[in-house]
């Protein structure tokens, strides 16, 4: 579930166009994990910068679950980092 979408725009955007957008898990705690993100425009010039912050959610039982630690293990393993 999302708990939290932030975004700070330093340059503009403009329709049409391209962008790049770069992401990467910036941390994993017990029950929620964190995405970055840097939106570049089509001339690779910093757009904007955004944070989520998602929460696992077991929506029948109506409580927060654990992450699962083989899913940190994956993204340790793509981001090149451990998360503590």
């Amino acid at each position: 579930m999302l708990a939290s979408c932030k975004c700070d725009f330093k340059h503009p955007l403009f329709y049409p166009g391209e962008i790049t957008l770069l992401s990467s898990v910036s941390f994993i705690k017990n029950t929620s994990f964190g995405i970055s993100h840097q939106i570049m425009n089509g001339d690779n010039v910093l757009a904007a910068l955004a944070e989520d912050v998602m929460v696992l959610f077991d929506f029948n039982q109506h409580i927060k679950v654990a992450f699962p630690e083989e899913f940190r293990r994956k993204i340790e393993d793509l981001e090149h980092k451990k998360f503590v």
